[in-house]
């Protein structure tokens, strides 16, 4: 294998897979990217075993060949190499050697033959929609996924789809966040798939919000995988049975609060400087034409704020868990939101007051404080 790339078209290709590359290897070839010089260029890979990103750079091939070399020394090498510098890597005795300019860094290399591949993905669903849609649905949901929580299920995104929709949701159990759009897809029946957070995190690195080209995702009982012109992403999907969410969804709300969404925003702001609890709640105190929003911390310290809204109901004190709220005004668009009550025990559904392309709601858990 030998090629010279710049130094910038060599690190785009590696910006892209880094991501995949597993932190705490079982295997040492995991900590490696795959190295693949071919007549077109350079290819590079990284997997983890769950998930595998693969990368075209544009680069001028005078051997062809493959091998790997540790995925975070060549990163933070090809970083550090002045901007507008070219970089020449070629094989030599068991060793990737670097060139650029008067620096020349020798690198260990495994065998390409150990690097485990996922294989492509069988076209049993093939989805296409346009990517900065696709980019919002998972944007608008992704915080609500739970980490590393023992229901393995959780730990993901749910993607659903069905001839006229596609929606996505995630929940850790104190807060649900769902968003749809309208959409034709081949399927007959609805489809549900449970995406891994680490491949919903890589597809936000890798789409684009202002590109509405369309995109096609391809999908198998075990597996996603998503094309981009300069790069393919392939995960296995979480084999499980996703909450039946709709039954969280509160359906009896008597209580109706339209309240300014940047308004309600600034207080939580200015309330969890004070609120460093680990489960940091502030009271909501709703009455006719405000909500008093009244917060304390283990040391007594305390904050109270009010601040107008539109509603007419009995009075409510309701408590949550302030930065899941931050968390959702960060995610609504529109200059108001609604929130719809029903008891001081009962969840809580906020939305937007319009529904644009994506339609969003967010389920959140009351607090005990």
């Amino acid at each position: 294998m030998q090629l010279t790339a710049t130094r910038q078209d060599l690190l785009d290709a590696i910006n892209r897979v880094i991501g995949g590359v597993e932190k705490r290897q079982t295997m040492p070839i995991l900590g490696n990217l795959l190295l693949e010089a071919h007549s077109q260029g350079l290819k590079v890979t990284a997997t983890d075993l769950e998930i595998q990103l693969e990368s075209e750079g544009i680069a001028q091939t005078r051997q062809t060949g493959l091998t790997t070399v540790n995925a975070r020394k060549l990163h933070d090498i090809v970083r550090a190499i002045p901007a507008d510098a070219d970089i020449e890597l070629h094989q030599e005795n068991g060793f990737v050697v670097l060139n650029s300019g008067q620096s020349v860094f020798r690198l260990s290399c495994l065998s390409a033959d150990e690097f485990p591949r996922m294989e492509s993905t069988a076209e049993e669903h093939r989805l296409v929609l346009p990517q900065n849609r696709l980019r919002a649905l998972l944007e608008k949901t992704q915080f609500s996924m739970a980490q590393q929580d023992v229901r393995f299920f959780l730990n993901g995104l749910l993607f659903e789809v069905g001839p006229e929709r596609i929606r996505c949701v995630a929940t850790d159990g104190h807060r649900l966040a769902l968003a749809e759009t309208e959409s034709q897809q081949a399927v007959d029946d609805t489809l549900r798939i449970i995406v891994p957070r680490k491949m919903v995190m890589e597809l936000l690195r890798a789409l684009d919000r202002d590109d509405q080209t369309e995109v096609e995702l391809l999908v198998s009982n075990q597996q996603i995988e998503l094309k981009l012109p300069a790069q393919r992403m392939v995960s296995k999907l979480i084999d499980g049975r996703f909450p039946d969410y709709e039954r969280v969804i509160p359906k009896q709300n008597s209580k109706e609060v339209i309240v300014d969404r940047d308004a309600l925003k600034q207080v939580l702001q200015r309330a969890s400087v004070l609120n460093t609890d680990r489960f940091a709640g502030a009271h909501y105190h709703l009455q006719s034409d405000k909500v008093a929003i009244e917060a304390i911390n283990s040391d007594q310290e305390s904050s109270r704020e009010e601040i107008p809204v539109d509603y007419q109901g009995d009075d409510l004190k309701i408590a949550f868990n302030i930065s899941y709220m931050l968390a959702i005004l960060n995610n609504v668009e529109d200059e108001q939101i609604q929130m719809l009550f029903e008891t001081p025990e009962s969840s809580a559904l906020i939305q937007p007051t319009t529904h644009e392309q994506i339609s969003t709601r967010y389920v959140l858990m009351p607090m005990k404080i």
